[in-house]
């Protein structure tokens, strides 16, 4: 496997898991739940490579209870269509939804873990914005 550059995890809970590595040519999203009945993720990877990355978009709305928003990143794609407040707003979107999506949930558990998954992710952005840069200018 390639080097890993930057990682997020994040814990829904003991049993409910997502992860985000970087590596230098994709992005691998990971979701785990080893729960049998009340599963809020399913066992899943999705893998997109950053040639197919158009932004990246960083959500932080703090450790609010009724929060405007998630925290969390979001690699979009060409083909993505839905932004994280149509997501996070839908009562029918469901947290297992959002690796389709390409989305990282953060799932903070203090404001110092918020504090270091927030520069993880603007690491992880700026990393992807100067590979996108890189690509325009090539075209």
């Amino acid at each position: 496997m390639d080097q890993i550059l930057f990682s997020i995890q994040a814990e829904y809970n003991k049993k409910n898991q997502a992860s985000c590595y970087v590596c230098h040519d994709r992005v691998v999203l990971e979701t785990r739940s080893t729960n049998k009945f009340l599963r809020v993720y399913l066992n899943k990877n999705r893998v997109i490579p950053i040639r197919d990355i158009v932004r990246v978009e960083i959500s932080s709305a703090s450790r609010k209870v009724f929060a405007p928003r998630p925290n969390a990143i979001h690699f979009v794609v060409k083909d993505s269509y839905r932004t994280l407040d149509q997501m996070y707003r839908d009562t029918r979107f469901k947290a297992h939804q959002y690796i389709d999506e390409g989305v990282q949930q953060l799932l903070p558990q203090g404001s110092d873990d918020l504090m270091n998954k927030l520069l993880v992710a603007g690491k992880i952005k700026d990393f992807i914005d100067s590979e996108i840069q890189k690509r325009n200018k090539e075209s």
